[in-house]
């Protein structure tokens, strides 16, 4: 497996244009599937803001015929779990074995009172996406993907 095409795109949360870049980065690149975290009403993560975002991108997805799946959560975390990754730096390392051609954007492990790096959204959406793969298309074929990119990964007990 290999990236085609990567990159992020940052803009205001309130800025006027919002809703035309979302449906314009939708036209330019087409994508064939949108794939999103579905968050459990439970979930840290979950707010009002990222409901807001999460309904924005339906909405243009929808404007654009451009399908959207779902990844649960709980699913992500399993699967990185079982992998032998439990935290977002550890999933965000081991993207960059699976995926060389990102490597070089993989941030330093930040320290606690460090707030995080705008790099890290980058390998959040690459292991949505291969979490993606994993669950729905060939779970065999990523973990044997995972581990041949990370070789000296370490398996969680009970694996």
């Amino acid at each position: 497996m290999q990236l085609i095409d990567w990159g992020t795109r940052r803009f205001c949360r309130h800025g006027p244009h919002r809703d035309q870049i979302l449906r314009d980065l939708l036209c330019l690149f087409h994508p064939s599937t949108l794939v999103i975290r579905r968050l459990s009403a439970r979930s840290r993560r979950n707010s009002p803001h990222i409901n807001e975002v999460i309904s924005k991108v339906r909405e243009e997805a929808r404007a654009t015929n451009t399908p959207i799946v779902w990844v649960r959560e709980s699913d992500f975390k399993q699967l990185f779990e079982g992998l032998g990754n439990t935290t977002k730096q550890q999933i965000a390392t081991s993207m960059a074995g699976c995926f060389p051609e990102i490597e070089w954007k993989l941030p330093p492990p930040r320290k606690p009172w460090q707030t995080e790096d705008w790099r890290m959204v980058l390998f959040d959406a690459v292991a949505l996406g291969f979490a993606y793969f994993a669950i729905t298309m060939d779970p065999d074929a990523a973990r044997e993907m995972f581990f041949v990119a990370n070789p000296f990964q370490r398996l969680p007990r009970g694996a």
